[in-house]
């Protein structure tokens, strides 16, 4: 029994192992026709794994349904997608999410969950994310203003190479703001470039104002 009982969860091993080296080729697959400009060619590959369940194929559909390419463009459901993404910690899905939140588009606006939303992603080291929870708080925007929180996100986002958020810090510190001392990022946080940016890389954030959507496939 014993043996039968381990030999069943081998086999049930090796059918996950075999679905998800399958699921990573489809969006691979999917991903390549988008680069191609193919689009509708991409949410056919895509839009099965974003159903089974695959944050990365659940923000894509959603990117596809917002910027209305390869379909009908519908706010409303990008932000269906989007937030099934959110709920699996994915950063660029909870920063795109506040950003419809933010104008309301496809959603009522709430500035509170928009807020909520980039302090998701910000905390775990999603850099635009960064730059415009610091903006919130710079303006009051959803939240209470606070320019020592403001600048404090300010500067982690400028340590990681976001020139406009270095800017913004050394507005406030030359205002004679002194930023706060903010939390720790989990270890899991992604490591952004130290140099920043390469000139002209899709999705790349380091010369974008506050608001900017992130408008790159999740790798």
């Amino acid at each position: 029994m014993k043996g039968s009982t381990e030999g069943r969860w081998l086999a049930a091993l090796l059918l996950a192992v075999l679905a998800s080296g399958a699921a990573a080729e489809d969006y691979a697959a999917g991903e390549a026709a988008w680069q191609r400009g193919e689009h509708a060619a991409a949410l056919a590959q895509w839009l099965p794994l974003a159903e089974a369940g695959q944050a990365r194929a659940q923000f894509a559909v959603g990117l596809a349904h917002e910027r209305g390419q390869g379909v009908a463009r519908d706010a409303a459901t990008a932000a269906r997608w989007y937030r099934r993404a959110a709920a699996q910690g994915l950063a660029d899905a909870e920063y795109n999410l506040a950003l419809l939140y933010l104008d309301g588009r496809g959603v009522e606006q709430d500035l509170e969950e928009t807020v909520r939303l980039f302090r998701a992603a910000a905390e775990r080291g999603h850099l635009p994310a960064q730059v415009n929870l610091a903006y919130s708080y710079e303006q009051g925007s959803g939240v209470e203003k606070d320019l020592p929180v403001a600048a404090a996100w300010y500067a982690r986002a400028a340590m990681a190479g976001n020139r406009e958020a270095w800017r913004r810090f050394t507005d406030l510190r030359e205002a004679g703001v002194r930023p706060a001392v903010l939390p720790a990022l989990p270890a899991t946080a992604p490591e952004a470039p130290a140099n920043g940016c390469e000139d002209g890389e899709t999705g790349c954030s380091n010369d974008r104002q506050p608001r900017e959507t992130s408008d790159h496939l999740v790798q």
